[in-house]
C-alpha cells in the first residue's frame, strides 16, 4: 500500500508540473480542460471539476481525484469533471491508453469549430496522419463519451493519437508518459497556429 500510495504522490506531482506548463503557454486557461492518468485498470486519477473557474488549475495535490473505473471517488478533494465519461470512454475502448489530456486552446478550436480537420503541416506532426474532427455532442454527456469510444474502437490505428471534438476542443491520448502527451498537445496548438497564420501569407 506504501508504494502504490508512492506512485500515486509521484504522478500526482507530474500531473501539477503539467498543469503549470501548459498553463503558462496559454493551453489551458479559465475555459477549461482536464488531464487524467492511468494507474491500472481500475483506478486512475483526473483533474477536479471547475478546476479552471474556481482555481485556474492553481492545483493541490489533494484536490487531484483518485477514481475507481466507474468514476467513483476513493481518493481527494473535490467533484469529479463532466468530462469523466468522456476520459472512461478512451480507457475502455484501448487498453494501451495510460493518459488523456483536454484543452481548450485557441487555435486547435478553430478548428474544431471551422472545419472537419485539422491539416497537418509541421514536420513533428505528420506522425499522426490525421487530425479529424468528431460528430458534435454536448460536453460531459453520454452521447459524446459514446462518439469518442466508437473513434478509438474503430477508427485508431496507433497511438499515440489526438482527435478534436466538435465545437469543444482538442483531446490528446498518450501511451507513455504524461509528459510526452503535453509536448503533442503544445505541437499540434503549434501546428493548427502555423495552418491558420500561413493561409494569409503569400510567398
Amino acid at each position: 500500500m506504501k508504494n502504490n500510495n508512492i506512485k500515486i504522490d509521484k504522478i500526482s506531482l507530474e500531473i501539477l508540473n503539467v498543469i503549470e506548463y501548459l498553463m503558462n503557454k496559454n493551453l489551458l486557461d479559465s475555459t477549461g480542460g482536464n488531464i487524467s492518468v492511468k494507474l491500472n485498470e481500475d483506478m486512475f486519477i483526473i483533474t477536479p471539476s471547475l478546476a479552471s473557474k474556481n482555481y485556474f488549475f492553481r492545483l493541490k495535490p489533494e484536490q487531484l481525484l483518485l477514481i475507481d473505473s466507474k468514476g467513483e471517488i476513493i481518493r481527494g478533494t473535490g467533484i469529479v469533471s463532466r468530462e469523466i465519461k468522456m476520459h472512461l470512454s478512451v480507457y475502455r475502448a484501448n487498453k494501451e491508453v495510460t493518459n488523456i489530456i483536454h484543452t481548450h486552446s485557441d487555435f486547435s478550436l478553430v478548428y474544431a469549430t471551422k472545419s472537419n480537420f485539422m491539416p497537418l503541416l509541421v514536420d513533428n506532426v505528420k506522425k499522426l496522419k490525421e487530425l479529424k474532427v468528431l460528430d458534435y455532442a454536448k460536453a460531459g454527456s453520454e452521447e459524446l463519451a459514446k462518439i469518442v469510444e466508437n473513434h478509438f474502437l474503430n477508427d485508431v490505428k496507433s497511438l499515440p493519437t489526438a482527435v478534436l471534438l466538435k465545437d469543444h476542443g482538442l483531446l490528446v491520448v498518450g501511451n507513455t508518459d504524461l509528459r510526452s502527451t503535453m509536448e503533442l498537445t503544445e505541437r499540434i496548438e503549434k501546428n493548427a497556429k502555423v495552418s491558420i497564420y500561413g493561409q494569409y501569407i503569400n510567398i
